[in-house]
């Protein structure tokens, strides 16, 4: 993406990459008053975006994963406050 843009600098359009605009998308399709989801593919960049914005928001996210350290990583990276949110489940 960045090398479109420096190609085409007086661009009038936004260009996202397709994992953002997916995150986006199913992030404002969940309802705002929802409180836990089930995540699968928790642990894919996609998944992993998702879940970190999510237990951010107070949502708690139980984390399909096979890989504990996957799982651990993806908590350390959230906010200290939040990491409560994120539950490993097998």
């Amino acid at each position: 993406g960045a090398m479109f843009v420096d190609k085409h600098p007086h661009l009038k359009i936004r260009v996202v990459h397709g994992n953002t605009l997916t995150a986006a998308v199913i992030i404002n399709e969940i309802p705002k008053d929802t409180r836990e989801v089930f995540l699968t593919g928790s642990t894919s960049k996609l998944g992993r975006a998702i879940a970190l914005y999510l237990c951010r928001k107070g949502v708690r996210v139980l984390m399909l994963t096979g890989s504990r350290e996957r799982f651990q990583s993806i908590v350390k990276e959230a906010h200290l406050e939040s990491q409560q949110n994120l539950v490993h489940v097998t």
